[in-house]
């Protein structure tokens, strides 16, 4: 149908009011969660009923949404942990389950009413936290095998036993 011209022109019309509402809505996020005053944010009706309209536009505004808005709420753990703070090593592992166990109840707490459940945020969260915890892991111990021993590795999955628990 899209030979024929008005059926084009409404099509054309309708695609550009979907990138506009598009590009509206994740500048509203981005404002809203890293802008001057994301310190005082708290979620709005507007941002929640900005994700059901994600939940209808171009399935890719809301994968980008959501991997900017995991990546938003690790930036501090990839700060916290970065394999050159003593933090990161496999001794103080309980540390980082610990600040990610708090920041995940908090994130739940912040945001739990905003995004939709079935878009599973804080379960992309603790995706996203694994797949970083294996490759900073994976690093700093390629880098520090000398100080490896049974007891720390032992120690290591204890700790990781009992956050996946």
């Amino acid at each position: 149908y899209t030979d024929i011209p008005q059926i084009k022109k409404l099509a054309d019309e309708v695609h550009e009011i979907q990138n506009a509402l598009s590009q509206q809505i994740t500048q509203d996020f981005h404002e809203a969660l890293t802008g001057a005053n994301s310190k005082n944010f708290t979620p709005t009706r507007n941002l929640a009923e900005a994700c059901l309209v994600i939940d209808i536009l171009d399935p890719k505004v809301k994968r980008e949404l959501l991997k900017w808005f995991v990546g938003v709420q690790l930036s501090e753990y990839l700060v916290l942990f970065n394999d050159s703070e003593d933090n990161a090593w496999l001794d103080k592992i309980d540390r980082r389950y610990t600040w990610f166990k708090k920041h995940l109840l908090q994130c739940e707490d912040k945001f739990g009413a905003m995004f939709p459940p079935h878009w599973n945020v804080s379960e992309r969260i603790t995706v996203k936290f694994c797949q970083i915890t294996k490759a900073e892991l994976t690093k700093i111990m390629a880098k520090r095998t000398k100080e490896i021993d049974v007891k720390l590795l032992l120690y290591a999955i204890q700790r990781t036993n009992s956050l996946e628990q």
